[in-house]
């Protein structure tokens, strides 16, 4: 759960460095008192002041990013938080009479965030986000010639909190998203080559509506339950290959823009309960599922590993599933000096991705006819003893999975 800076709504500060590695500086402060205010920062690497003036001048190897955000009180009951950041690492190399070549990669995000309270009981969070994720490997002569791979998302969400009566929250919401994904594709300046082949962009759209309720039962017993419901649809325009037992495509067909042609709905019940045996000691017991419906793929066997490509499930990739079942155990003595804590995991995983042998997850316009998927079960029992209190503290955990 990370958490960026609002910004002081009292008094200008800034600070800064100058590293071994990178420089930095950030301010902050009101643009109103009491009503408004800004941050700022930036960092920026200096390995190239290492490297030899004549490899300095054709060689680029830093990294940057920057945040600005803006948090204004509207008025008691409402506030909002505009926000955006940018991160860019570049180690690229331009030589004469060969071209430039290299990695570069990027992330950018932006979100505008209203906080409302109803009344004290109630209040919400909508929030609107994007975020783009960039990476190219340069190949040409110019910056125009290079292999790209994106993953971009926009979503709309609304979160709910209410505090019913003392022993019961709920929380409830729902969530639109666009992800938009070009699983990895050569963008020439000129001399376009017929024979690389095209792969297809993916695109879809997601929905979420949940609701939780945390509870206290009595002095012994609190529980915490829910029910997530959500639904994947994945959206032309793209080319969808048909595969048989063998992986060999048996059909393609193309999809307007817009058109929806595969849809996943699934259901996320989960539920938790805390027993308290007596002041030092608490059993609990847990049960979730979760799906996750955006692949990463990534062929170890590629010169290139770093070059993964995200993937959507769809009508030749199954979403995958995670069914996962926890009792453990939390006892502290010694005046709570030391706490033991113990649980025992189960869980099943259905539609685990794996590859075919020696896979070509690049530039490959059958990409889904690589990917191979099976069933998981996981068990194992995780302890942890740590010492919290007195002048020597610490913790020894073990794990056998």
């Amino acid at each position: 759960d990370i958490a960026s800076n609002d910004g002081n709504l009292h008094r200008f500060s800034g600070n800064g460095s100058v590293g071994l590695l990178t420089n930095r500086l950030s301010v902050e402060g009101p643009l109103k008192k009491e009503k408004s205010s800004y941050f700022f920062s930036n960092r920026r690497s200096h390995i190239e002041w290492y490297l030899p003036k004549d490899v300095r001048e054709n060689q680029n190897i830093f990294f940057r990013d920057f945040h600005l955000k803006f948090n204004i009180r509207i008025n008691k009951k409402n506030r909002l938080f505009l926000s955006g950041y940018y991160g860019n690492d570049d180690y690229s190399n331009m030589h004469t009479g060969i071209g430039l070549f290299g990695i570069q990669w990027n992330n950018s995000a932006s979100t505008l965030r209203w906080n409302h309270v109803f009344n004290d009981k109630l209040f919400s969070n909508t929030t609107i986000y994007g975020s783009v994720y960039n990476y190219n490997l340069f190949i040409g002569q110019t910056q125009k010639d290079f292999w790209n791979t994106y993953i971009a998302t926009i979503t709309l969400k609304s979160d709910f909190t209410w505090y019913y009566n003392p022993k019961n929250t709920i929380r409830f919401g729902v969530n639109f998203s666009g992800h938009f994904m070009n699983p990895g594709n050569l963008q020439q300046n000129q001399n376009v080559n017929a024979l690389i082949p095209i792969v297809a962009k993916q695109h879809a759209r997601y929905r979420v509506l949940y609701i939780g309720n945390d509870q206290k039962v009595n002095d012994k017993i609190s529980m915490r339950y829910g029910m997530r419901l959500n639904v994947w649809r994945n959206v032309g325009e793209t080319t969808v290959y048909s595969f048989n037992a063998n992986y060999q495509v048996i059909d393609t067909v193309m999809y307007a823009k817009d058109k929806v042609y595969h849809t996943y709905v699934n259901l996320e019940p989960r539920f938790a309960v805390d027993y308290k045996l007596n002041t030092n000691e608490v059993c609990t017991f847990s049960y979730n599922r979760t799906t996750q419906y955006l692949h990463l793929l990534s062929n170890s066997v590629s010169p290139f590993t770093s070059l993964d490509v995200w993937y959507p499930a769809g009508p030749n990739i199954k979403p995958m599933l995670a069914d996962q079942l926890a009792v453990g155990y939390n006892r502290g003595f010694y005046d709570r000096k030391f706490i033991l804590s113990s649980e025992i995991y189960m869980r099943w995983l259905k539609n685990q991705i794996e590859y075919a042998d020696h896979a070509n997850m690049l530039m490959n316009n059958l990409i889904e006819g690589e990917v191979r998927s099976g069933n998981v079960k996981a068990y194992g029992i995780e302890t942890m003893i740590k010492k919290v209190k007195g002048t020597f503290t610490g913790w020894m955990s073990y794990t056998y999975a």
